[in-house]
Order: C-alpha cells, then structure tokens, then sequence
C-alpha cells in the first residue's frame, strides 16, 4: 500500500508558477531567469517573505496606533504585539523581562555575571510602589576592540495617552536608582543603558524640555558615569513606524548590491541566513 499521492497538489502548484512567470512581460522575465542563474534562489524567496511579513505586520499595527476609533489599549493589545515583535524596536534584542520587577530582572544580569553588586535596594517607582518595566532587552554590540553591551527599558503608553512631567520623572528615578546600586560598572564592557517611554503624543512641559537639550530629538536627559551612558528618550510611534519602512527599504537595497558584488551568492546566502533567523536567538549577553 502506498502512501496517497500529492501529485495533484504539485501539479497545481507548477501551473500557478507557470502562469505567473508567462504573465510577466519579456523584460521581465529574461531578469527573472538572469537573476536565477546567478543567485541563490532560496535568498530570493526569503528575503520576500521576510519583507513582506514585515510589512504587513507594521501596516497592521500602523492602523491600530493611529486609528482612534480602535482604542487600543497597553495591556492587552500593545504589549503583546511588541513583545512577540521586538525587531519593531531594533534588531538583535533579546528579552530580558516582561512587565517584571527592574529589581528582579537586575538581578537575574547579577546572577549571570554581567556586572558586579552587592546592593539589592528595591527599585521603586514615584508612589514607592516596586517599579515594573514594560519590556527590558539587551544585545552585545561588536565595536573595534571591546564590546559593548546595549540595555533597552521600554514603557508603552497608548497612542491617546499624553506624557507629562511625571512619567518622565518617574522614568528618571529609575535611572537614579539603578545608578546608585553601581550595578552598570562593568569590568569587561563599556555599557549603554537607554530609557524609552513611547507614546502618539505629550504635553507643552515635555516639548519644552526635548527643545531644551538642543541635540538629537527625542533625547530628554542624558547621564554618563566612568563607561556607562544612561539616556533618556520620549519616542513616539509614527517615528518607530517610519524608522522600520525606512529599514525594510535598507534592507532591499542592501541584498540587491550584496547580489552585485559576489556572483557566488555564497557569503550573501550566510549573511541573510543571520538576518531571517535572528529574532530567534537569545544568546547576545
């Protein structure tokens, strides 16, 4: 006995190619077979699956920001979606904690051998309740001769909400706080430390207060003690949108003077194998 055929189903499929290679015009086509009789044909496909998933993922949640009709709220729409999309906020992060105490994710670097600190002062927000960050990630970053390690602490705010002078002074105090235990004095690394708060819009105060410092937009206080920076960012989700259009396109044109530069196509096939698989791995610290 033998197994049923998907002969049928094939069969289906290669009529579906045949159609849309032959409703393709004639330059068309002759750049089609060009492009794979030189190249990797697997890079192609994937890469197009990586973009266009991408797109259709941040057109999505484009209507879901700014539509307001939606109402989208922080819990249990917008912290889901980032967290099970976390390239919408850089590549290469990996999750340390989710809606976590900082205190115990502070601890859980300790405990890996990260940094070095004796103090587990809790890490309290304005109301002396135990601070909870939305999303804390981390990647290492290869530069020259040392590494550096990048932290991400993350606070999202629904597109309705309006920051105010508080949210920032409660972010800041987290700052403060994480500072004073001295648990970014790292031996081995140079550390960076950046505080996002994210919303549609804020008040006259904030806006005062970004103008104020002169320097990239978005920057509200800026820290540096022996090899660590701390930052504080009030970004906002029309720039985080715009910022990934801008990168997918990067991204195309990257491939496309990758593909020129090494008919082989063998270190552009290990180079986006990197890229399409990233988001899955969590061994950057």
């Amino acid at each position: 006995t033998h197994p049923p055929s998907n002969s049928t189903s094939n069969t289906s499929n290669v009529e579906i190619l045949f159609s849309q290679f032959y409703g393709l015009s004639r330059n068309e086509q002759d750049a089609l077979i060009n492009l794979i009789s030189e190249y990797s044909l697997s890079i192609i496909i994937k890469f197009n699956i990586f973009v266009v998933d991408r797109l259709k993922k941040i057109k999505w949640f484009e209507k879901k920001v700014f539509d307001k009709e939606l109402n989208i709220k922080e819990r249990g729409e917008l912290h889901k979606y980032v967290l099970e999309n976390l390239w919408i906020l850089g590549e290469n992060y990996s999750l340390l904690s989710s809606d976590q105490s900082l205190t115990s994710t502070l601890n859980d670097l300790k405990k890996r051998g990260v940094f070095n600190s004796a103090n587990d002062e809790r890490v309290k927000d304005m109301d002396g309740k135990e601070g909870r960050a939305d999303l804390v990630l981390g990647r290492k970053v290869i530069n020259g001769q040392r590494d550096c390690l990048e932290f991400l602490v993350v606070e999202l705010k629904r597109p309705a909400y309006k920051i105010t002078s508080k949210d920032i002074d409660q972010v800041k105090k987290y700052l403060k706080m994480i500072v004073s235990d001295g648990v970014f004095q790292s031996t081995r690394h140079k550390v960076i430390w950046n505080f996002w708060l994210i919303t549609n819009d804020y008040d006259d105060w904030v806006e005062m207060e970004l103008e104020k410092m002169g320097s990239e937009f978005g920057i509200i206080d800026v820290y540096r003690k022996n090899n660590c920076r701390y930052t504080v960012w009030v970004m906002q989700w029309r720039d985080i949108i715009e910022n990934n259009k801008n990168k997918l396109r990067e991204f195309q044109e990257e491939l496309e003077r990758d593909l020129e530069k090494d008919k082989s196509a063998e270190s552009v096939k290990k180079k986006y194998d990197e890229l399409f698989k990233f988001n899955n791995s969590d061994n950057y610290l």
